[in-house]
């Protein structure tokens, strides 16, 4: 654990508030999904940089890019784990002070050494972040949400909608189909491999 003095009303998480934080979850786009099981590699456009992350409680994470929301990718990670205030977030005294842990976020009134753990994910549980170089995560497995993986196709009716062409929408639904065939095929290779938090891409 690092010898770093902790920001402001941030604690270590402990007990079973700490085993239940090793497991985190990702929603995100296939497209997106896809990218970071090949690259073994994820980022956030966030202030510092953070990839966003949640503990069982997923309401947060579904609203939030609601239209991009097709998979949910199921990560653990050892830690070192803190619960902390939201108005850390984003502030070089988050970033400067454990860049290497994770940071579970709520809410409300600042968090007390050592919360319930029955209700500490239940009430005033925003989300969890990780910062550029910080935890490594392990990759357990992905979920579709209900009603977003693409139907499939038979390989003739896909090639001629991808070769074709006839509408758009046709267009578009073949593309995604073949995205998530490609994701489908990527997931039981990548079950296992080490994923590293990053500094996003330089904006063009």
């Amino acid at each position: 654990m690092s010898t770093l003095p902790l920001p402001p009303m941030t604690y270590p998480a402990q007990g079973a508030i700490a085993q239940e934080a090793c497991a985190l979850l990702h929603v995100t786009s296939m497209t997106e999904a896809l990218g970071i099981l090949t690259t073994g590699t994820i980022y956030g456009r966030d202030t510092g940089g953070h990839a966003n992350f949640s503990v069982r409680n997923l309401k947060h994470a579904l609203r939030s890019g609601a239209h991009l929301n097709e998979v949910v990718l199921s990560f653990q990670c050892a830690g070192p784990h803190y619960l902390t205030y939201l108005e850390q977030v984003g502030h070089p005294p988050v970033v400067g002070c454990v860049s290497t842990g994770v940071f579970h976020v709520l809410t409300g009134d600042p968090p007390v050494p050592n919360p319930d753990p029955a209700t500490v994910w239940d009430r005033g549980y925003w989300q969890s972040i990780i910062y550029p170089g910080g935890a490594p995560l392990t990759f357990q497995g992905l979920t579709w949400l209900p009603e977003k993986k693409p139907a499939p196709l038979d390989d003739q009716t896909l090639w001629e909608r991808i070769t074709k062409k006839n509408t758009a929408a046709r267009a578009e639904q073949a593309e995604r189909l073949v995205r998530a065939r490609r994701l489908d095929e990527a997931v039981p290779l990548a079950i296992g491999i080490g994923i590293a938090v990053v500094a996003p891409p330089a904006q063009v």
